[in-house]
C-alpha cells in the first residue's frame, strides 16, 4: 500500500516578532507615546533626508523605568506612566525612589484599552496610548511586538536625518532620547 502524499502546511509569511527599545536622556522628560511614535520606531533611509517607516504594526506590551538617583545627593526622583482613556479614568502608575531605593515602574496597557490594541499604520495614528513621566539619566524600556511591511506600498517618507541610503535607524518619541541600543533586532 502506498503511503498518502504529504501537502505542504499553510505557513504564515508575514514577518512578526517583539522587541525591547532602551532610551535615554539627560533631561527631565514628560512625553506622550501616540501610536504614530510606535510605527516610527524603526525606519529605514530613502534619501539622504527621509525614511520610510518598515513596521505596518505595532503593539505595546510593556514599558519599565528605571531611575537612579545620584547617590551624593539627598534628591527624590518620580517615575510614571499614565494610560489614558477615552471612555473611562486613565490609570497612573507611579514609584518615588531616593539614593537608597531607585524608583522603579513596570506596566503593561490596562486590558481592553486603545493601547492594548495593535496600532496599524494610517490608522488613527494620533492616538495618545500614555503619558511618560521621568527625570533626567532614567532609563526607559518600551517593549513591542511587530509585524514588517510584506508586499504593502510603503508609508510616504518622512524627514529623518543622519543616516545613508538604505541604512536602518530607530526613531524614538522625541523627548525620551536616543536609542541606547538595539542590537539583536
Amino acid at each position: 500500500m502506498r503511503a498518502l502524499p504529504h501537502f505542504p502546511e499553510a505557513f504564515n509569511a508575514t514577518i512578526s516578532g517583539s522587541h525591547t527599545f532602551r532610551f535615554r536622556s539627560d533631561t527631565t522628560v514628560d512625553q506622550q507615546l501616540s501610536r504614530g511614535n510606535l510605527l516610527n520606531l524603526v525606519r529605514v533611509a530613502v534619501s539622504s533626508t527621509a525614511a520610510a517607516r518598515i513596521f505596518s504594526g505595532v503593539r505595546l506590551n510593556w514599558i519599565k523605568i528605571y531611575s537612579f538617583s545620584n547617590e551624593t545627593e539627598s534628591e527624590i526622583s518620580t517615575v510614571s506612566v499614565e494610560w489614558t482613556s477615552t471612555n473611562g479614568p486613565s490609570k497612573v502608575i507611579s514609584d518615588t525612589g531616593n539614593p537608597l531605593h531607585p524608583a522603579y515602574v513596570h506596566t503593561a496597557p490596562p486590558r481592553d484599552s486603545l493601547a492594548s490594541f495593535w496600532s496599524l499604520t494610517g490608522n488613527n495614528e494620533s492616538d495618545v496610548l500614555c503619558f511618560i513621566v521621568k527625570p533626567s539619566s532614567a532609563i526607559c524600556d518600551i517593549n513591542v511586538s511587530y509585524t514588517l511591511q510584506n508586499g504593502e506600498t510603503p508609508s510616504s517618507a518622512s524627514s529623518f536625518s543622519g543616516l545613508s541610503v538604505g541604512s536602518v535607524g530607530i526613531d524614538g518619541p522625541a523627548n525620551l532620547g536616543p536609542a541606547v541600543s538595539y542590537v539583536n533586532f
